[in-house]
């Protein structure tokens, strides 16, 4: 039997003892923080540590152990439970870098912000503490603070891979986006972990279109400990849009790893699982696509009367989907729009296969008329008032979408019903797989609440 020498025992770092230091930097604090995130197994022996004492008679230990405890559980993600903790014992620099990023975390911007200037006065120096700052500004989309801070902190950053991120941020905000991905770009190459700096160029490229480029970069942001949630979200879907759907299982299992009451990651992890074993139809796509198609087919391109084309101008109705969504009676209705133009339109309509009404026949047997109180919300929507309506901030998951329309969600960036609503139709339908089906799903969704698209 061999011997094995003393080299090749592997010994296990003890974190919780690590942590325990009452001079921790912020920066050891970091890279102890990224080396947990990195291990499950390690960061379950700190959670085995700190939720007992947390769970029991906290008030009793001296405000040094409480600190302890309160970096501890910033230092694995617990960060609703450190921020009561911290909040009475922060002493240590990385004490309070974990009690500022933790308020964010769980977006007690307030109370963060405060704390982030009172202990960046204190530690003026600490560019951990500076940029938690900034990412508490870049989270709540501060951006007038957001400018402030830089202004104040620009010597310290100079040449930094952090400056060139900071002001790609704000050239992104001033829709400046080619210079905003230049920066990126810069930063990348003084630092090519550095992780925001990949998310938001990541990000740009997965919203243009550009599916393999973008993997490649979350790929590289997703190896960076701790990760941000949006990025294994922003991945998974990306590989289930392509179809790979282990791949995709595999990005929502290790988010809720690490967060396991992420309703979005439950949402996406099951519709992921359920499409291993869902049957493709595609020649039932081939026939949504064509129809998709035909639908945004102008009137303007069929050989219509005068009369018939100037009241299809004022009514609004620009494409073959506008146009399906009319009735007779609702044609006839209008001014100057009689039985001849009528016979124009559905001569059109039939050389396609189309009829009057059919976009809407399905929305009108399921929801009925809206009522008043609906009825009022919805001109506000539209341009009488701001809505003040609960209604507005409903999450997009309680609209219960298909799959592709919740993907399409993702991708804008829409999490509200109010978010939803300040969209139009055309730029829906300029999202990349976002099709008529999908918008007809969202406009019958929209409808039982009252709601309607923005009007372009």
């Amino acid at each position: 039997m061999s011997e094995t020498t003393p080299d090749t025992v592997k010994t296990e770092v003890d974190h919780v003892e690590l942590l325990k230091d009452q001079g921790l930097s912020t920066e050891r604090f970091m890279e102890i923080r990224s080396e947990l995130f990195g291990s499950p197994k390690a960061r379950r022996r700190v959670m085995r540590f700190a939720v007992p004492l947390l769970e029991g008679d906290l008030g009793k230990l001296a405000s040094p152990d409480r600190q302890h405890v309160g970096v501890c559980l910033c230092a694995i993600g617990e960060n609703k439970r450190a921020v009561p903790v911290l909040s009475e014992a922060a002493q240590s620099p990385a004490a309070k870098l974990a009690l500022v990023k933790s308020r964010i975390a769980i977006r007690d911007f307030e109370n963060g912000m405060k704390e982030a200037v009172k202990f960046r006065q204190e530690l003026p120096q600490d560019i951990h503490l500076l940029r938690a700052e900034m990412e508490g500004h870049e989270s709540r989309n501060d951006v007038e603070a957001f400018k402030k801070t830089l202004e104040s902190a620009r010597d310290q950053l100079a040449g930094t891979a952090d400056l060139l991120y900071y002001e790609g941020f704000l050239l992104e905000k001033e829709r400046k986006g080619d210079e905003a991905s230049a920066k990126y770009n810069a930063a990348l190459e003084l630092n090519e972990e550095h992780p925001r700096a990949l998310f938001r160029l990541a990000y740009r490229l997965d919203m243009a279109g550009y599916a393999d480029d973008a993997i490649d970069l979350y790929e590289r942001c997703r190896a960076i400990r701790p990760t941000f949630a949006s990025v294994y979200l922003n991945l998974g879907v990306l590989y289930d849009d392509q179809e790979e759907y282990q791949a995709a299982i595999d990005c929502y299992n290790a988010l809720l790893d690490i967060d396991p009451n992420n309703e979005r990651a439950k949402l996406f992890l099951k519709d992921a699982v359920a499409s291993l074993d869902m049957y493709y139809d595609e020649d039932q796509e081939r026939r949504e696509d064509k129809l998709n198609q035909i639908l945004k087919i102008p009137v303007t391109d069929f050989e219509l009367s005068v009369r018939s084309r100037n009241c299809l101008e004022r009514m609004r109705i620009r494409t073959l989907g506008d146009l399906i969504k009319k009735t007779e009676p609702e044609l006839l209705s209008y001014k100057n729009f009689g039985e001849t133009s009528l016979a124009e339109i559905k001569e059109i309509l039939n050389s396609k296969s189309l009829k009057l009404g059919m976009g809407r026949e399905e929305l009108e047997r399921t929801t009925g008329k809206p009522d008043a109180k609906i009825e009022r919300l919805k001109a506000m929507i539209t341009g009488i008032g701001t809505p003040s309506d609960d209604i507005l901030a409903k999450p997009i998951s309680e609209l219960e979408l298909s799959v592709r329309s919740r993907r399409c969600m993702t991708r804008l960036g829409i999490q509200t019903v109010g978010e939803l609503v300040a969209k139009s139709e055309e730029e829906l339908l300029s999202t990349r797989n976002f099709g008529q089906t999908s918008l007809v799903e969202i406009r019958e969704k929209l409808r039982t609440l009252g709601l309607n698209l923005k009007e372009k």
